[in-house]
């Protein structure tokens, strides 16, 4: 009896020991299971890194839909940070944009700032989307409110943006010292980080009344066009085109170099800048600067119209109407149809002049003239634009109308348009009359 209490007791320790060894060993395994945790989630979390990288790279190499698949592994991971999974969010958001779907990308940028309220590029980003009305209502005030957010936190791009809006009253009222402070922080003159749009703009602030400074202007156009801005070297053309630099002695004008505005252009338009090309072909059309070749003005415009510079399609087809073939009238509509395309004005009246006076009557469009003149008078009622509507209206047969209108323009004439009130008073003339004007 007493040998089976014995074993008994042996078993009942043994036992015990062996729980209290189970114990020590389980302890001992969680222990190795806590120190060797945090090197699997930096593991991990390096590999999500990876992920984004490669990510950002095929967006680099416009490969949006593979690099999605990427970010959705990414974004979804519990081992990032929030400033990660902004980071994340903003490059899919991007993604989106690049193919134009704006709702997408404004969705993720909106997640984005979720996560970081501060992610400078998610608020530029944002704010363009504002400033374009893409995938959301255009709105200038907010979008400029996002590039401010942005511009403090030291994006360089909106730093600019910011500038501009200042300087143009984009979303904000305008303010010259502003414009010039945020241009000059964007700027980074003389240092790695040098912007040279943002350098072109504050350049041309300074050429600008009430605070005129045309030797800081010509310098900075000159730091911008050693980092190999073509608008800088536009910018000094016209300086020297429109004698900007200096007084004449005796009769106080300002005074230029014109042969050093064609050597920018030049400069420019080898470079590729359709700006520059126009001014080219601008210096041949005039003779100012070289010498007159309407060949070579026809063959800059048209480089510089075929990039889609709305001054040189303009020219082209006015151009073009200096012999008023069909042919070549049909060429000028066309042309005056692309400037008129990018808001100008003085193109859409072109447009709207050749649509109603046309001596060709398959290029006539009276309806469309009268819509189009009626636009340009609204935004501006000067009397060449007058002038068009009158002859839009009478096209139609509406010569109540186009003589009412010709008596405006004739009115709004100063007294130096001596040539122009004679054309007018013709043109009221055939109205009277009852026949439209024809060119």
């Amino acid at each position: 009896m007493r040998t089976k209490i014995l074993h008994q007791d042996y078993v009942t320790a043994v036992s015990a020991g062996l729980r209290l060894l189970i114990v020590v060993l389980s302890l001992f395994s969680l222990t190795l299971v806590i120190q060797a945790q945090p090197a699997a989630i930096e593991s991990r979390a390096d590999q999500q890194q990876q992920e984004m990288r490669k990510a950002i790279a095929l967006i680099q190499n416009h490969d949006y839909e593979l690099a999605r698949t990427y970010l959705d592994a990414v974004l979804i991971s519990p081992f990032i940070s929030n400033t990660q999974r902004s980071r994340g969010y903003y490059f899919r958001g991007f993604s989106y944009f690049s193919q134009r779907m704006f709702v997408s990308a404004a969705q993720d940028y909106a997640r984005s700032l979720e996560f970081d309220p501060a992610n400078k590029s998610t608020l530029s980003a944002v704010a363009h989307l504002y400033s374009q009305g893409l995938g959301t209502k255009k709105d200038p005030t907010i979008a400029f409110e996002y590039y401010l957010k942005a511009a403090r936190a030291g994006h360089q791009f909106s730093q600019y943006q910011v500038g501009r809006a200042y300087l143009e009253g984009y979303g904000v009222t305008p303010e010259l010292k502003k414009a010039r402070y945020w241009l000059g922080t964007s700027a980074g003159i003389d240092t790695d980080e040098s912007y040279a749009p943002a350098i072109v703009l504050l350049a041309a602030t300074w050429r600008e009344e009430p605070e005129p400074d045309i030797a800081r202007a010509a310098a900075l156009y000159k730091k911008a066009a050693k980092l190999g801005s073509t608008d800088a070297l536009v910018g000094l053309a016209y300086m020297h085109l429109n004698g900007e630099f200096n007084e004449d002695e005796e009769t106080g004008a300002a005074t230029g170099n014109l042969e050093l505005a064609a050597d920018y252009f030049r400069q420019a338009a080898g470079a590729g800048s359709a700006a520059g090309q126009a001014g080219l072909g601008y210096l041949y059309e005039t003779g100012k600067g070289l010498a007159p070749n309407s060949r070579e003005a026809s063959v800059w415009y048209g480089r510089a119209a075929r990039a889609g510079n709305s001054f040189a399609q303009q020219r082209l087809g006015e151009l073009r109407l200096k012999n008023p073939t069909l042919e070549n009238s049909r060429t000028a509509l066309d042309w005056f149809q692309k400037a008129s395309l990018q808001g100008v004005l003085s193109a859409q009246n072109a447009l709207a002049w050749l649509l109603a006076t046309s001596k060709y009557p398959e290029l006539r469009n009276g309806d469309q003239a009268v819509e189009l003149a009626r636009t340009i008078v609204g935004q501006n009622a000067r009397p060449n634009y007058l002038d068009t509507l009158a002859a839009a209206q009478a096209e139609t047969g509406d010569f109540d109308a186009a003589i009412a209108t010709q008596t405006r323009a004739i009115e709004a004439l100063d007294e130096s348009q001596t040539g122009a009130a004679d054309k007018y008073r013709e043109r009221l003339s055939a109205y009277i009359n009852r026949d439209p004007w024809r060119e």
